[in-house]
């Protein structure tokens, strides 16, 4: 324990080295009460994380938030359940394709995933919705092939069952056997050129107004209806299908931070499937109605696209842009005349 100094106006002579700053302090101040020296803390705070562009949160471990974003196509046909890989998806679309059942298309950007799928394939419409994401990577298997000479001409870069990016999965029958992952595909593009995405809309913690929901029931068609329900405890959206929860591969639930609900009109695509269905193209440039499900809250707005390069763009009754949660987006193109019913 230091030993206490006494109190004096006179300083004395100290033996041995000098190199005690209190003691020269007191010396010079006539005194030999210790200098003392505050450390001086500092009050700026660190810049905040990077957030995702398509999520408005912090990327996952080790993510470069500027690299190009993926979008897989991802089977939804009973044989396919359960599926990989949605649980780390930043966006999904779901889209009706022939006799009424959906398939999905999920864009990976700021968490990696493996494994994902099952991948199946292509669709007219995934043209158009990958587009507006600057450089994305359309990856799939199999194809009509007007569809495939459609996305060759598109411009945009992709990967099939022959790049090498997929793989077997021997607990599954074809043609729902078929994986991939985010790390395969991107060591596939080593060295092509790369870029974000651009946001996908504006996020805000704080839900806004409007009408107070806890369930949402979408019926694609005769075949095929979803409904979400609201988790109390976390605001976040869990999927039943027909009825039935859908869960992933290990169990976890089909869950999100947001609901998009786009009412799109069916354009003929000249296309039948081997069973003579046909497959419906769907108009995602124009505008028409929308609804967004956030937190407990649901608002009916108008969504609008000048071109199939730029975001969507979702606004209220008001004009005003409509926020979402930061998380992940679930995004729904109903066919018209089908209804979306708030519970």
């Amino acid at each position: 324990m230091p030993r206490r100094t006494a109190t004096s106006s006179v300083c004395y002579p100290i033996l041995g080295l000098v190199f005690l700053v209190a003691a020269v302090g007191a010396c010079a101040n006539g005194t030999d009460k210790p200098a003392s020296t505050i450390a001086k803390v500092s009050t700026t705070l660190p810049p905040p994380p990077p957030s995702a562009p398509l999520t408005g949160l912090p990327g996952g471990p080790g993510v470069d938030l500027e690299r190009r974003p993926l979008a897989v196509k991802i089977d939804n046909s009973p044989g396919a359940q359960p599926q990989a890989g949605l649980d780390h998806a930043d966006l999904v679309y779901e889209e009706v394709v022939e006799g009424g059942m959906t398939r999905f298309m999920a864009v990976f950007q700021s968490e990696d995933a493996d494994p994902i799928g099952p991948v199946r394939s292509v669709r007219p419409v995934d043209i158009d919705l990958a587009r507006w994401l600057t450089d994305p990577v359309l990856v799939f298997s199999g194809g009509a092939g007007v569809v495939i000479e459609e996305v060759r001409r598109s411009g945009l870069t992709w990967l099939d069952e022959d790049s090498g990016v997929l793989r077997d999965d021997p607990d599954r029958r074809a043609p729902h056997d078929l994986l991939t992952a985010t790390p395969a595909i991107y060591a596939a593009l080593a060295g092509a050129v790369q870029g974000p995405p651009p946001d996908l809309a504006g996020f805000d913690e704080a839900p806004p107004a409007g009408v107070t929901a806890g369930q949402v029931t979408i019926a694609f068609s005769d075949t095929e209806t979803v409904t979400w329900t609201r988790v109390a405890d976390s605001g976040r959206w869990v999927r039943l299908r027909n009825g039935s929860p859908q869960t992933l591969v290990g169990g976890a639930p089909v869950e999100v931070a947001n609901l998009v609900v786009q009412t799109v009109r069916m354009v003929p695509t000249g296309i039948v499937d081997v069973a003579g269905n046909p497959t419906p193209g769907w108009d995602v440039v124009g505008s028409g109605r929308v609804v967004v499900v956030r937190d407990g809250v649901a608002l009916e707005g108008t969504w609008s696209r000048d071109n199939a390069s730029v975001p969507i763009r979702l606004t209220d009754a008001t004009g005003a842009d409509i926020s979402l949660r930061p998380g992940e987006t679930w995004w729904s193109l109903l066919p018209e005349g089908r209804s979306v019913t708030l519970g």
